[in-house]
């Protein structure tokens, strides 16, 4: 059995990973695209990174040196290496399950409007797969 390492900076490397989340999840679930194929098109990086921005906003206001620059690098990097990766949400909504959204974006919209910060990005995301929960059960034409 392997022994417990301690891990410097942890609460950075958790941060990271929510930028990656909040970005990658919801969108790839609202489109119903591997992340390759969401981050393939140009347009798309606009969108984001404005969610990584808010999102290591939030971090930093809470004490956490995570600059956009490095969020946006990360977030790029992860992007690429999980090319054909469908994240969890996009099988939530395939399967008209519950998703996290409350967990990932909805949690930095709610404390970044506790800390007066802008999460405009994030609650668009929120709302559009709240928007699709709540529509599970509706009649397609």
């Amino acid at each position: 059995m392997e022994a417990t390492q301690f891990t410097p900076g942890i609460d950075l490397s958790i941060w990271k990973k929510l930028v990656v989340n909040c970005a990658l999840n919801g969108l790839c679930a609202i489109t119903d695209l591997t992340c390759e194929q969401l981050c393939a098109q140009a347009d798309i990086w606009n969108f984001l990174d404005k969610i990584s921005d808010e999102t290591s906003a939030l971090a930093r206001a809470r004490g956490v040196l995570l600059e956009s620059t490095s969020a946006r690098e990360f977030l790029r990097k992860v992007a690429h290496a999980s090319a054909e990766h469908y994240p969890s949400m996009v099988f939530d909504i395939r399967n008209k399950r519950p998703t996290e959204i409350d967990s990932l974006n909805n949690a930095i919209v709610q404390g970044s409007q506790s800390l007066g910060l802008d999460a405009s990005a994030n609650q668009a995301v929120v709302a559009l797969i709240k928007s699709m929960e709540s529509n599970y059960h509706t009649p397609r034409h």
